[in-house]
């Protein structure tokens, strides 16, 4: 489980103060008498489950067909066969049955979502470099050359598929372009960028069963299948994973859904199933015209105009698999078992009056769980199984938002000790509290930076630490006035700090 060390981790905690950070855990060790089958079946109950940790292989294929009223349109047909039972983690809950309803329904929407919005982004990166093509029109006059823009589109689009450049800065660079001709041409523009949001969680899927994902979905403009139109041939898109495909029959009626599945008998109804049943409601711009789930095997067709560009299907719904969840607690992702020996897990033993360290070899007997993001509820919940009293989080502010401003004080100074540890570093315990008490003696989590000294009401505290012209002028600007009784104030000024010996006032009785 990756954690953020040394000066990154450092900067994290003390100059950013994040809100996020970017490995969060929690660790929590088991009440005495727990075995590790114990730990072993609490961890696989809180793991995170998506839809790409079942998929064994996809397999995406092109069919171009004719419809009725003459209209060109392609079929992506997308294959997906999943692992047997067996390979799910060994203690969930989890069934074949709850996988079929998933796929049916939560899958289908979120991909459904998925093409809509990568669709909606190719056309608006499509229309920008139509515009570049355009020479800068004068004084308003327009363009009466409106097919030729229409030819310079398709001739644009077919240079689209560059593989050595990133896809993502390829569109930001595009949206800046376009904004700065567009601006130079009208007087006003608006541009908006349709890209999906990636969710990250910290955790590392690059090693998905489901396969690599790529930085952005491909595109291909090209005409490669012209040929085969109205024919029925299939054509192979670009990415195939070691799948079989089976040919389906796709009836002229596409805007009917053939959903073929089994049905699980007996089982209950929630709020949560009749939420994503509402989701998979049949929308305007869906494009699905067949649904299959069946055992290990799962199909789904969908319909494109001709007029809309080419995309690499395989790739979509790799990214919308690792968003479908079966199995999730809050934020929480992975779920592994270690022991009490770990630096991670805070332990001290069964007594609430002492708090004495333990030796390593008794630590080593008791199992805990950590966890890669946060959601103390979860563990709340199994306060029969693990001793809530030592719940231990390395993110400030969930610590400070969820057990107050004292318990964050304690994480940032062992956070702090436990990074220079590592490299063999002691630090006196007294230089970390005073950071600690700068940084949360407001209530709140605020950085020990110019930024998180703003609020401080002498100017020349402000002035000492960093940027001094900047605060002159805002001190002066404002009219600010030092009451000269910060031990820094004294210090810019040469006066002695009103601390310690210097904390009395001394009036020596003169007679004259």
């Amino acid at each position: 489980m990756n954690v953020t060390l040394g000066i990154p981790r450092l900067q994290e905690i003390v100059v950013a103060a994040s809100n996020k950070i970017k490995t969060p855990f929690m660790t929590c060790p088991l009440r005495v008498g727990k075995s590790k089958e114990d730990a072993e079946r609490l961890a696989d109950k809180m793991k995170k489950i998506t839809v790409a940790d079942i998929i064994e292989r996809i397999k995406v294929t092109v069919v171009s067909i004719t419809e009725r009223d003459g209209q060109i349109c392609h079929i992506y047909k997308l294959t997906m066969k999943l692992y047997k039972p067996i390979h799910y983690p060994k203690y969930t809950d989890v069934t074949l049955e709850d996988w079929e309803d998933t796929l049916r329904v939560g899958f289908v929407r979120g991909l459904e979502d998925a093409i809509q919005n990568h669709i909606v982004l190719l056309g608006k990166i499509s229309g920008i470099k139509d515009y570049k093509d355009k020479p800068n029109s004068s004084n308003g006059v327009k363009n009466d050359h409106s097919n030729e823009s229409e030819s310079n589109r398709n001739d644009q689009a077919n240079d689209d598929d560059d593989g050595d450049v990133d896809d993502n800065e390829d569109a930001e660079d595009l949206g800046f372009d376009a904004q700065k001709s567009k601006q130079q041409a009208m007087d006003e523009v608006e541009y908006e960028d349709g890209s999906e949001e990636e969710t990250h969680d910290g955790e590392d899927d690059a090693d998905r069963k489901g396969g690599k994902d790529g930085n952005f979905e491909g595109v291909e403009h090209g005409k490669d299948e012209e040929d085969g139109k109205g024919d029925g041939d299939e054509d192979d898109s670009d990415i195939e994973v070691n799948g079989d495909d089976s040919d389906i029959d796709v009836s002229d009626n596409d805007k009917n859904v053939a959903i073929d599945a089994n049905n699980s008998q007996g089982r209950e109804e929630t709020s949560k199933s009749e939420k994503r049943k509402s989701e998979a409601e049949f929308k305007e711009n869906d494009r699905r015209i067949y649904v299959k789930a069946r055992g290990m095997r799962f199909e789904i067709h969908f319909k494109f105009p001709d007029a809309e560009p080419h995309i690499l299907l395989a790739q979509i719904a790799q990214r919308t698999a690792k968003n479908v969840c079966i199995q999730n607690f809050g934020k929480v992702g992975q779920c592994k078992v270690i022991t009490c020996k770990e630096a991670a897990v805070m332990y001290y033993g069964e007594d609430v009056g002492k708090r004495d360290d333990i030796p390593s070899l008794e630590k080593a007997k008791i199992n805990a769980l950590q966890t890669s993001g946060i959601h103390f509820k979860t563990f709340w919940e199994m306060q029969d199984d693990l001793n809530v009293r030592y719940i231990y989080s390395n993110s400030v502010h969930d610590v400070l938002n969820t057990y107050g401003v004292e318990a964050a004080k304690e994480i940032i100074i062992r956070e702090v000790k436990s990074v220079f540890k590592v490299y063999g570093i002691t630090v006196n315990i007294r230089h970390l509290m005073l950071i600690a008490d700068f940084m949360t003696h407001t209530g709140g989590y605020r950085p020990l930076t110019r930024k998180g000294i703003q609020d401080s009401t002498s100017p020349f505290v402000k002035m000492s630490f960093e940027t001094a012209s900047n605060f002159i002028v805002e001190a002066a600007y404002h009219g600010q006035v030092d009451t000269l009784e910060t031990p820094s104030s004294r210090i810019c000024l040469g006066l002695p700090v009103k601390m310690g010996t210097g904390c009395h006032d001394l009036i020596q009785k003169l007679e004259i």
